[in-house]
């Protein structure tokens, strides 16, 4: 999917970045771009969306800015099919909007990206860590470093 959907708009997006409809300071999206985090053919689950947002936060002028991941799942198809079968999607809903915050809080340590509320079931917003780290190539797999850094941090919730 290349077309961004007509839901992603700056309404969708101050609430995602107030944490919710009725909470406070006010957002407010002064614009923003998206565009399909990945190329075509590297997932068949969802879409993926990268969304660079600029806002204010209350009564400032100062603009600040933003760059998410707008996940939403796939609504066609085979894989839709299956992933119904398996609660796929609400799977990952709960992981994201209850274990992963439970998960960073136990170990004292963020080893993963921000989750982002979202005010439509089924959409995942996450922060987008592409302007901070890389990502491995699938093919190339794990140096040893990075292996080992995946134990330490799997590790700490052994402890």
């Amino acid at each position: 999917m290349d077309v961004v959907p007509e839901w992603l708009d700056k309404a969708f997006l101050a609430k995602v970045l107030q944490g919710g409809e009725d909470k406070e300071p006010k957002v407010t999206v002064v614009s923003f771009s998206a565009k399909p985090a990945i190329a075509a053919g590297d997932n068949f689950s969802s879409y993926i969306f990268r969304v660079l947002v600029q806002y204010r936060v209350g009564s400032a002028t100062e603009e600040e800015s933003r760059s998410l991941i707008v996940k939403l799942p796939v609504k066609e198809g085979l894989i839709f099919e299956i992933a119904g079968q398996t609660q796929f999607y609400s799977k990952e809903d709960v992981y994201y909007e209850e274990l992963l915050g439970k998960m960073i809080d136990k170990i004292k340590s963020k080893f993963t990206a921000k989750s982002y509320y979202s005010p439509i079931k089924g959409i995942i917003v996450l922060e987008d860590l592409k302007p901070d780290y890389f990502v491995a190539d699938k093919i190339k797999q794990l140096d040893l470093a990075h292996c080992k850094l995946v134990y330490i941090t799997l590790a700490k919730f052994h402890a």
